[in-house]
């Protein structure tokens, strides 16, 4: 650890003491990276006054230029800013204060300003309280730059952003103007999208439905641009219409919801790709993110009527009607809509930022936590012993900072953890109705990559028997007699059916390489290949005259049955990235005794430096079926 600390602390030095930008920038992602390995570093409180004084030093030396034009240093250091300002509270407190005091100085030159308010962006993002402290001396800083440019006024907007959203409607409000009033100095429209961007990201819907409906939509260029514009349209002013009047609204709501998402599928339809189930598609991800967010606000509301009507009727519903049926499946629903939100997070984590990946932590917790509220409330879960809870699920870090995550965490902590004091049954319905009110009035934010329509390249892969798993002479002689047919024997798929003896084992190799479009999209490096196997079993082994009829309707066709899951590996298979993007992988499944037609179906995955694994959308022969059977 401590040679790892001097190795942290000699990257500080040597960040400090150069004037080249492509260093610091280096030097800033690896210092980024090691933070993320070692959260202890910062505890200390010299080594957190060694890497503030450092990175200071840079930032002073760099304000005193003239030139505005070449001042990077704060694009350059963004990746340790925003890492340490979120683990350490001093740090960020250190920062803004001391770029503020920096600017307001009449002796400093313009580049010192431009780096105060690039510091107040970043550091709204991570702490919006601790900005919101500032804002009298952020006043008098936006009174002393007079006409900023565009640039300045992003990132002016960007810092007041965050601290509207997490203040009462009373506080924030006073905010809103002012940056309606920057709005509307911006005629580049480039920059306007870059704001509605953010504000998504933030909850800050008004704003972006005021910017789409009355600046973007009118100068459209392209059918397309207004289709998509339109859709980002409905979308604010549907989330913005749920923030301010709740359930009361949620017809229309809804209403502009699905118009949206419909105009995202037929603009997929368009490109000649489906949106809504290829991985792959240019518009897969703002598709499934909307989808999950209508099913989210229609479990919500079905789970309140519910509770409604069991308030209605003295705490609990009747033994054996639907509605109870209805509110005994509502955890189950959630559970689902949570496990879509994390396979959403599995396949785009690796290619997205920050801010996607902390939103769709966020509405994966949202729907924990109502699953866990609604199994706390009803009485005939808890009796049957059926409960779900996970009383040690903890918030991810860092998402605290949006407000949904904020109001997820109070709510745990204020009104999830008495119910499990409390036995009484409209308490706890009164309680939850209160929770799911205010789940629909708070902003949910929306990933930043709802912009970005970029697809993920697909990764194509093979799959091949590995010749040396022929452990007996007489299997290898089976096989290779039925390979020198001059036919070859597939399923109805049209994949090569390979034959196998009962007890032998079983190895195959995949192999394929990463397009370069993929490798770098990836904003988290990876190294390691790993790959998941299951054992399905097909079906029996049957002769012309030995026909089973038991899966035959009336009708004489075959009924389809649900493949037998015969065996999963426990520990996934893994082997170094090659270079150029190649990978080679060998794998081994357990011996197959009984005899039958089997399929071996593999999933690619990939682990990151982090250690943290993700989902690789893939094309080609994933998959081979087997046959084991006794040729003597």
């Amino acid at each position: 650890t401590l040679t790892k600390f001097q190795l942290m602390d000699d990257i500080t030095i040597l960040v400090s003491n150069t004037s080249n930008l492509s260093i610091v920038r280096a030097g800033a992602e690896t210092m980024a990276l090691a933070l993320g390995y070692n959260k202890k570093y910062l505890e200390e409180k010299s080594n957190l006054q060694h890497l503030f004084r450092c990175i200071w030093v840079l930032i002073t030396r760099f304000s005193n230029k003239e030139d505005t034009i070449e001042i990077g240093v704060i694009d350059a250091l963004k990746p340790i800013l925003t890492t340490a300002s979120r683990q350490s509270k001093t740090f960020a407190f250190n920062l803004i204060s001391c770029a503020l005091k920096a600017a307001l100085d009449a002796k400093e030159t313009p580049a010192a300003r431009k780096i105060a308010l690039q510091t107040s962006s970043i550091v709204s993002q991570v702490h919006p309280l601790l900005t919101h402290n500032m804002l009298p001396d952020l006043a008098r800083l936006y009174e002393q730059i007079g006409n900023p440019t565009n640039d300045l006024i992003i990132h002016q907007i960007y810092a007041l952003l965050p601290c509207s959203i997490l203040l009462e409607k009373g506080e924030s409000s006073s905010l809103m103007p002012n940056c309606n009033s920057l709005v509307d100095r911006i005629d580049c429209h480039w920059t306007l999208f870059q704001i509605v961007r953010r504000s998504f990201a933030w909850g800050c819907f008004e704003l972006s439905h005021r910017i789409l409906s009355s600046r973007l939509l009118q100068k459209c260029s392209t059918q397309r641009s207004f289709f998509w514009l339109r859709s980002l349209s409905q979308i604010a002013n549907a989330e913005n219409t749920l923030c301010n009047c709740g359930t009361s609204c949620i017809s229309q709501c809804l209403e502009l919801l699905n118009s949206a998402y419909s105009t995202i599928c037929s603009l997929a339809a368009v490109d000649g790709q489906d949106g809504t189930t290829s991985p792959a598609g240019k518009f897969y991800f703002q598709a499934q993110i909307l989808r999950n967010r209508i099913d989210f606000i229609k479990l919500c509301i079905c789970t309140r009527a519910l509770c409604t009507e069991m308030i209605m009727c003295g705490g609990n519903l009747p033994f054996g009607t639907r509605q109870r049926l209805f509110l005994k499946n509502c955890p189950k629903q959630f559970r689902i809509l949570a496990a879509r939100y994390m396979q959403i997070y599995k396949v785009y984590g690796l290619h997205s930022c920050q801010q996607t990946k902390s939103s769709l932590r966020t509405m994966f917790a949202m729907c924990k936590f109502m699953e866990a509220f609604i199994e706390h409330t009803i009485s005939e879960l808890s009796i049957t012993g059926s409960l779900r809870i996970q009383p040690e699920f903890s918030h991810p870090k860092g998402d605290k900072n949006l407000a949904m995550g904020a109001l997820l965490l109070r709510l745990r902590t204020g009104a999830l953890k008495p119910l499990g004091i409390s036995k009484s049954t409209s308490r706890n319905t009164t309680e939850l109705l209160d929770a799911i009110d205010a789940i629909m009035k708070c902003p949910c934010p929306f990933p930043i990559r709802m912009f970005q329509i970029t697809p993920i390249s697909y990764t194509i892969i093979d799959i091949s028997l590995d010749i040396d798993s022929l452990s007996t002479k007489e299997a290898q002689t089976a096989i290779e007699s039925s390979t020198d047919d001059e036919y070859v024997d597939v399923d109805d798929c049209g994949n090569e059916v390979v034959e196998a003896l009962p007890g032998s084992p079983l190895k195959f190799i995949i192999s394929g390489v990463f397009p370069r479009t993929f490798l770098k999209s990836a904003v988290i490096r990876f190294s390691q290949i790993i790959a998941r196997t299951s054992v399905y079993y097909e079906g029996q082994l049957f002769d012309d005259e030995d026909i089973d009829d038991s899966n035959v309707d009336e009708n004489g066709e075959e009924v389809p049955q649900c493949p037998r899951v015969v065996s999963r590996c426990e520990e996934p298979f893994s082997a170094t990235l090659l270079p150029g993007g190649k990978f080679m992988l060998p794998i081994q499944c357990d011996p197959v005794l009984a005899e039958g037609q089997y399929r071996i179906e593999v999933n690619l995955e990939c682990r990151d430096i982090r250690c943290g694994e993700w989902f690789i959308p893939t094309k080609g022969k994933k998959e081979i079926v087997f046959r084991v059977r006794n040729p003597w």
